[in-house]
């Protein structure tokens, strides 16, 4: 995931990201693990996430900040499912100069990387960019993803000023002993600084209750990398030791969206955006969702396009929607951009008032998604001097394109 621009126009040119933050560890997460108090910080929101520190010479060197946090490892009373399966897990040997993550589980330190920890069974890893927290627990056979991933989420999701979710996607499952992974993409937005960290989370489930929860998170472009992470750590998981009885087949879950303090604005299903702080929900569902600036002339607006079977036929698709509700606009000529990273192709376009009007003035990018078939739309349209250089409309772009 990586982080995108809505189009080369009148004042965001790119993205600055700025950022500076620091975190104290303090012991609870309702009474069950390790928490992360998050009132020492450099800016004027609190946030969940160290700072990236530089990588040590030594693996093992500590850092002077502690990680984020994941669900607790104490004993919890478990119950069996209704399907159990026979598989038997054969432990395996650690690997010389593999972090041992408990229960039998370990993890290569990749390539540049300092070793934080363990610190209440929290492992944190770290190039100087790059942040991976990584917990090994003991949970209840047969715990739904929901569950787990809510109940990490919930310790950090009032401390910022926003966050944008993805919908929580099923991943996969591997191994002879099965390991499922969900997961869920995150963005953090402080109307001083822009957009803060980019994230994800992803929850291992095993059928005996073997869990992990892995978290990657970073102040630039988005993570990368966290893939190859996750796919060793089940291999790992499922060549552990097993914790006794029962195991549980597995239950992959369809997407959803977790629970979470900040607004969202629906737009058609599952697909939505994250309203920046400053702005007011309008109007939802439907295919499309509007938010208003409360201190500024400006609207902010996303739309799903359907039965489009090109590019070109989603922009024009795109214009159609402006001219309909701005009929007095003349449209500049249309840009190709860039692909984004999952290969979907975009476009953008500026328009402007005619008729010797001075206002509305906008840009639009469209994106379209040649395997489904369909297309959206990021709109911005002011009436006065454009006023968002703090990213404002490039969080809600991201909250809606990227954060999918």
């Amino acid at each position: 995931m990586s982080v995108e621009t809505p189009a080369k126009r009148p004042g965001i040119d790119s993205l600055k990201v700025r950022y500076a933050v620091g975190v104290v560890a303090v012991s609870s997460w309702f009474a069950m693990g390790l928490a992360v108090d998050r009132s020492e910080t450099t800016i004027e929101t609190t946030t969940d996430r160290p700072p990236a520190t530089e990588p040590s010479e030594t693996v093992g060197e500590t850092p002077e900040t502690s990680p984020p946090t994941a669900p607790s490892t104490a004993d919890e009373t478990t119950t069996a499912g209704s399907m159990v399966s026979e598989t038997t897990a054969v432990a395996s040997p650690i690997p010389s100069g593999a972090l041992a993550l408990g229960f039998g589980t370990y993890l290569a330190v990749p390539a540049g990387y300092a070793v934080s920890g363990p610190t209440d069974g929290v492992t944190t890893l770290s190039d100087g960019t790059v942040s991976i927290a990584l917990k090994v627990m003991a949970r209840p056979p047969g715990e739904s993803a929901s569950t787990l991933l809510q109940e990490y989420v919930d310790v950090f999701d009032s401390a910022f000023e926003r966050i944008a979710y993805s919908p929580v996607y099923f991943w996969g499952e591997s191994g002879d002993v099965p390991v499922a992974s969900h997961g869920v993409r995150y963005a953090t937005y402080d109307s001083a600084v822009g957009i803060g960290l980019w994230g994800q989370i992803v929850a291992l489930q095993r059928g005996d209750g073997l869990s992990a929860i892995v978290e990657q998170w970073t102040t630039g472009d988005g993570p990368s990398g966290l893939p190859d992470r996750v796919d060793a750590l089940m291999e790992s998981m499922s060549l552990a030791p097993l914790l006794g009885e029962p195991v549980v087949d597995l239950v992959w879950l369809e997407s959803f969206r977790l629970s979470t303090v900040h607004p969202f604005i629906e737009v058609d299903g599952l697909k939505g955006f994250t309203p920046a702080p400053g702005f007011t929900v309008s109007a939802g569902g439907g295919g499309s969702g509007l938010a208003i600036s409360e201190s500024g002339p400006f609207n902010f607006n996303a739309q799903t396009l359907t039965a489009t079977n090109s590019i070109d036929e989603a922009v024009q698709a795109a214009q159609t929607a402006l001219t309909s509700v701005y009929p007095t606009i003349m449209l500049d000529e249309t840009q190709v951009d860039e692909n984004l990273s999952d290969g979907r192709e975009r476009r953008w376009f500026t328009w402007r008032a005619a008729d010797g009007r001075v206002y509305p003035n906008g840009f639009c990018t469209v994106v379209f998604d040649a395997g489904s078939g369909t297309g959206e739309m990021v709109a911005g349209t002011w009436f006065g001097e454009f006023q968002y250089e703090d990213g404002a409309d490039v969080f809600m772009y991201n909250s809606f394109i990227s954060l999918r």
